[in-house]
């Protein structure tokens, strides 16, 4: 998650931004190669059937994650204001939450139900209250 580079220490940010680098330069069409098996070899109907679904449920979790990553961008200038970069890193923590919830197989309810419960036991400071409420409210709304 982008956010994770800007509350990491030391060296931990420099691969981070260095990660996002490497994958900005990647010729067309390598994009993807990191998901392929490299030991498959041939296919039929089946596999392709098979590709084709697989490659719409990522796309769907690309998609959701995505949306839950807007949400962050979206509350981290008022978490900042409100409480620093240890508050962003409690709102980052619970986006990342949500997002492993959904690669789980969650429902997207439930990934937001789970981001909720999260923020709810971080015991973020009453100055970042409202805007974790705005947070949990834009998952909620992203993910239904």
């Amino acid at each position: 998650m982008l956010l994770r580079a800007a509350t990491s220490e030391g060296g931990q940010r420099v691969l981070c931004v260095a990660a996002v680098f490497v994958l900005m330069t990647l010729p067309p069409g390598l994009e993807g190669c990191c998901c392929r098996d490299p030991h498959r070899r041939g296919s039929d109907s089946s596999d392709h059937h098979d590709s084709s679904a697989a490659s719409s449920e990522e796309d769907a979790l690309a998609s959701e994650d995505a949306r839950i990553q807007r949400c962050v961008r979206t509350a981290a200038p008022g978490v900042l204001a409100a409480g620093g970069y240890e508050n962003l890193a409690k709102v980052d923590a619970c986006a990342a939450r949500g997002t492993d919830a959904l690669a789980g197989g969650a429902a997207p309810p439930a990934a937001a139900d789970a981001v909720a419960a999260c923020i709810d036991g971080q015991g973020l400071p009453p100055s970042v209250a409202p805007v974790a409420a705005d947070f949990v409210d834009c998952v909620r709304r992203a993910l239904t």
